[in-house]
């Protein structure tokens, strides 16, 4: 994967265009029309520096000028014997408008060069290579970049495709970034050189630092990390986000233009990709971006979840791209432990934690006071119930490999990871650790969906009679389960449950309070 700008910034080309038609014109240039020889020799000095008229035939290239109060578009087109033809209207947008647009258009000629160039590449490599195989000279290299089995199957795609589209490589551009992809890292480095040879027979700048293989790569505001196997947002666009938070924090108590909540919500939304957990709190600011009014209010429940934002930019550190799996460990089907919590703080829907032990046929829930509703984040209850289901199964699956399911992919990451930054986690994973030693248990967790982890979803909103009615449906006995309410026998759970969640607030709270500089650690 490799990112290049085209040009080093969102408008070189065109700026030089314009800096020298603007030398030429002058300030003392009158309304009056330029002379027709000047134009052009303006238009060569400018344009013939950056294009090759053997690779720019019929290529369209913008320039300004601009003298006293008025601006003109030109249009320049350099013809196939080298004679520059141009236009110009009194009509234009002169900016940032056009920049992007032209940058668009100098990438998308680069690329149609770039793909002649990778087939003709391409149809050397297959007849380099079905030479190699029949013992008539050819290469080696050849046989390998472009085995059989892939001119077969690229073969049968450009009968169904066409040419470009059956390629093993994949280029594309938006506005000066370049995204290429190709199979293998030899295609790709073969990519890149032909990309840099194309950008300076056209003499077109690349911009330093950006174009890079096999380490680090910038696309489009993600940061690509090869090595490792992870992608996150740049630390530019952290950086953004944090300062929006900030701005957004001192606002409290004054309006908000519903512009900028939506232009936030938009970001948010974009940010999913790399940042996962961003699109959690995106449902209830969805109402506030579509208001009608030109200014609201921030409500509580906002200021709350932009903490919570602010708080995962803090811990985050990207998302792991596909991997090949590792190999599974055996769990038996009594050996699973599913669990949920919800979170409705002044809802209709209580606020509980729920799941399902299918070794003892028990259905838990357990409701939460208010305090810790609206203290704790939703992730850190979803850790809670995890734990709470593995202490309740813990003797009856001593010795044994255990699976718990949960919907909550912040808690899941922590325990793949084993190493969160936030402390009320690493707390957390402290005691699943321990409970996991003295039982001479193997813990794993996985990601559920929300949608499959029905039991445990109904019983954590209250509904334990519907939580025994999924589990009839699916072959289960009313004589087989067992309803176990934490909250009324308490006896029956964990006996250090209350202690716990005084002991995670007690943690946030401290967090919450070095954050805000009122003392120097968590741990004052």
């Amino acid at each position: 994967l490799v990112g290049a700008d085209t040009l080093r910034d969102g408008a070189g080309t065109l700026g030089a265009i314009g800096d020298v038609m603007r030398r030429k014109l002058g300030p003392g240039v009158g309304r009056a029309p330029l002379p027709p020889d000047e134009l052009d020799r303006a238009c060569r000095e400018a344009a013939q520096p950056y294009m090759a008229v053997s690779d720019f035939q019929g290529y369209f290239s913008q320039f300004f000028m601009k003298y006293k109060l008025q601006c003109r578009q030109g249009l320049c087109f350099v013809r196939g014997n080298g004679k520059v033809e141009y236009t110009y209207s009194r009509r234009c947008q002169f900016g940032g408008a056009t920049a992007p647009q032209f940058a668009q258009r100098m990438s998308n000629t680069v690329l149609y060069r770039l793909k002649i160039e990778m087939a003709e590449e391409e149809e050397r490599w297959a007849k380099d290579a079905e030479a190699w195989e029949k013992g008539e000279g050819g290469s080696k290299f050849a046989a390998l970049m472009s085995p059989a089995p892939l001119r077969e199957l690229v073969a049968k795609r450009r009968e169904l495709v066409g040419k470009q589209a059956a390629a093993p490589y994949f280029v594309e551009a938006y506005i000066d970034d370049v995204i290429m992809c190709g199979l293998g890292k030899a295609r790709t480095l073969a990519m890149l050189t032909l990309f840099y040879g194309i950008c300076n027979r056209w003499r077109i700048p690349v911009a330093e630092g950006k174009s890079s293989f096999g380490t680090e790569c910038e696309v489009i505001g993600y940061l690509f990390k090869l090595k490792s196997g992870v992608f996150s947002l740049t630390p530019n666009k952290l950086h953004l986000l944090r300062a929006w938070f900030r701005r957004l924090r001192g606002l409290r108590g004054r309006k908000v233009e519903t512009k900028e909540i939506a232009s936030l919500v938009g970001t948010l939304n974009w940010c999913r990709t790399a940042c996962p957990q961003s699109g959690r709190f995106l449902r209830r600011m969805f109402g506030l971006a579509n208001s009608k009014r030109r200014s609201v209010y921030q409500r509580k429940w906002m200021q709350f979840d932009l903490d919570q934002l602010e708080d995962m930019l803090a811990e985050y550190d990207g998302t792991a791209l596909i991997r090949e799996p590792r190999p599974p460990i055996p769990i038996q089907p009594d050996c699973m432990l599913w669990s949920d919590a919800s979170r409705e703080p002044g809802g209709d829907v209580p606020s509980a934690m729920g799941g399902v032990i299918p070794a003892t046929g028990v259905v838990w829930k357990y409701d939460f006071s208010k305090r810790q509703t609206e203290v704790l984040p939703i992730h850190l209850l979803e850790g809670i119930g995890s734990i709470v289901g593995l202490a309740m199964a813990a003797e009856t699956l001593r010795g044994k490999a255990v699976m718990a399911w949960c919907d909550n992919q912040s808690w899941v990451k922590s325990v793949q990871r084993a190493k969160p930054k936030d402390p009320c986690l690493r707390e957390l994973l402290a005691i699943q650790d321990e409970l996991a030693r003295r039982h001479e248990l193997t813990v794993l967790s996985e990601y559920v969906h929300t949608d499959v982890n029905t039991v445990s979803d109904k019983a954590s909103r209250g509904d334990v009679p519907g939580a025994v009615a999924e589990l009839v449906a699916r072959g289960w006995s009313e004589d087989q389960i067992t309803v176990i309410d934490l909250n009324e026998t308490p006896a029956l759970g964990p006996p250090d449950l209350e202690l716990l969640f005084k002991r995670i607030i007690q943690i946030y709270e401290a967090k919450v309070a070095v954050r805000k500089g009122r003392i120097a650690h968590i741990w004052d």
